[in-house]
């Protein structure tokens, strides 16, 4: 109610403004003797007003695309640290001794082809197989299901030895849906490696060979890559879930900030003031120039000239509540 309130009386005050001009203008005594001296002050004035107003815009312009460059740098390290984290995700699901029951992998496939993570824990879907596969014995593990789904939600590829699995030059640019969709899957990596282990994971899966196997040197140089505070870590599922947890808690939620941020367009406020910019450059500075350069009756002169004045006095106005606006923005932020 406030805030209508503060929206409602600007929007009074504008409109006094506005009034008040248009009175002055309509009335104001132009004739043909004074014409020129009046083209001469809208000139001067809506040059000065939009050279002000150009040099202000390009400097926010550059300020902009520097802060979007700066975001980008570092939206490319935690996309660099995302991937390393999906081949992560790729060494775990091909690393057959850790999920010591393939055939329950391939049975809960059989039932469940086309299923992902996201649509098995999607609150919003009320698929009766969703609720079948948490609610009836089907003939395989449901935590071993679950967590083999959350490494390949993660993953994102049908093709688990897919070509950029192996290429280390291989770079991604992530969208807001795809580091949505890792978002939930990589905190359940802590949650069945770490939180719940003793009551649902610890028969299930062999911790122990994710130290002691032929995968153990690259899940290894992996998980430096991601965070270098890790090197020299015993590889064991402690650090997977501490890594599942760093990416829910932190480096996802920072990407997809970031990203957002970048993908922005201009704030509404200063696309106000080029367009106002616009305005300005089109009725106080061609059109005067415009008016001076024609052979037009005197009272055809004389209305231009008025509707040119009310013009620039109404982009002045505008300029005036566009820029105390922008700037509390600026402010807040």
């Amino acid at each position: 109610m406030k805030d209508f309130s503060r929206f409602l009386f600007g929007y009074l005050i504008k409109g006094v403004i506005l009034i008040t001009i248009v009175l002055i203008i309509i009335n104001c005594n132009i004739d043909e003797s004074s014409f020129q001296a009046s083209i001469s002050n809208i000139l001067t004035v809506s040059s000065i007003i939009t050279g002000i107003v150009f040099a202000y815009l390009i400097s926010k312009l550059f300020t902009i695309r520097a802060e979007r460059e700066k975001r980008q740098e570092a939206i490319d390290i935690l996309s660099t640290k995302l991937t390393e984290f999906r081949r992560l995700c790729q060494s775990i699901l091909t690393h057959n001794y850790f999920w010591r029951d393939l055939s329950d992998i391939r049975r809960f496939k059989a039932i469940y082809p086309l299923d992902t993570f996201n649509d098995i824990h999607d609150q919003q879907n009320d698929d009766p197989r969703k609720l079948q596969f948490w609610s009836e014995d089907q003939g395989f593990s449901e935590t071993r299901a679950d967590l083999y789904l959350a490494f390949e939600q993660i993953l994102d590829s049908t093709n688990k030895h897919a070509p950029w699995i192996y290429d280390r030059t291989a770079s991604f640019r992530y969208s807001l849906e795809q580091i949505g969709s890792y978002y939930e899957a990589s905190n359940q990596i802590w949650y069945y490696l770490d939180y719940r282990w003793n009551e649902y994971s610890e028969h299930v899966f062999d911790n122990q060979t994710l130290g002691n196997s032929y995968e153990t040197s690259k899940i290894s140089e992996l998980i430096n890559k991601i965070d270098e505070t890790y090197k020299r870590s015993d590889i064991d599922r402690h650090i997977i879930a501490r890594i599942g947890s760093d990416f829910h808690a932190k480096y996802l939620v920072e990407l997809y900030r970031l990203t957002e941020r970048n993908q922005e367009d201009l704030p509404t406020n200063l696309r106000g003031i080029l367009w106002t910019q616009m305005i300005m450059l089109v009725f106080g500075v061609l059109t005067p120039l415009f008016l001076s350069s024609i052979s037009l009756d005197s009272v055809a002169r004389i209305y231009s000239l008025k509707y040119s004045l009310l013009i620039v006095s109404e982009g002045l106005l505008i300029y005036l509540f566009q820029l105390f606006e922008f700037s509390r923005q600026e402010i807040k932020v």
